[in-house]
């Protein structure tokens, strides 16, 4: 009787989250589609084919669903960059797989949000509270590529931790121009141009 009882909460708790999880991800479609400011919680209801009342029961206001929609966009962003530096144990290798890759993302989401371009600047606070949480993630990330290249005796300099940021700052610049000016920028272009600074100078040898 206990374990039965154990299963069906399982189950019924199982059930909340997928429930969660597909209000979600449809809610992404319809932010991209309308923009965060047009969108109601009656037009993600409809999308979802559910009442508004079971999407209130599932989230406070809208602003909980945006939050909920740009976090998932960042966890798949980590769990994507994770998975690429498995293939190489190459520091250098690592370090353009890492930056190619996250900016080919942030620059789908830049597509992917279109509608948001002109609301980017209203709808950041969301964006920055969430971003917080996964700053130290990336900054451990950058760091290790870069600490496994010392060790390599591939990369050479004094403060691993002034390195990661000066590189987590340069991406952010780059990041910018995909959400307000021109979103069909060349970023490996881009990403190739930062990485012979940082690997080579700009001083002609």
């Amino acid at each position: 009787m206990k374990k039965e009882l154990f299963d069906d909460t399982q189950k019924d708790k199982n059930n909340q989250e997928d429930a969660r999880m597909q209000i979600i991800k449809i809610s992404a479609d319809i932010f991209a589609k309308y923009g965060f400011k047009k969108t109601n919680i009656e037009d993600i209801a409809k999308a979802c084919k559910r009442g508004s009342s079971s999407i209130y029961y599932y989230f406070k206001n809208k602003e909980e669903i945006f939050n909920e929609v740009v976090e998932y966009e960042f966890t798949s962003l980590m769990e994507s960059l994770r998975e690429i530096l498995k293939t190489t144990h190459d520091p250098q290798h690592k370090l353009r797989l890492y930056l190619s890759t996250r900016m080919n993302r942030i620059k789908h989401v830049a597509v992917f949000y279109d509608a948001l371009k002109n609301e980017f600047f209203d709808s950041v606070a969301y964006v920055e509270n969430i971003r917080i949480k996964y700053d130290q993630q990336e900054f451990s990330i950058i760091k290790s590529i870069l600490e496994e290249g010392i060790e390599k005796k591939i990369f050479s300099f004094e403060n691993s931790d002034n390195v990661t940021q000066a590189i987590m700052s340069a991406q952010r610049g780059l990041e910018i121009p995909f959400f307000i000016k021109n979103i069909n920028l060349d970023i490996n272009l881009k990403v190739d141009e930062l990485l012979n600074i940082l690997f080579y100078g700009i001083i002609k040898r």
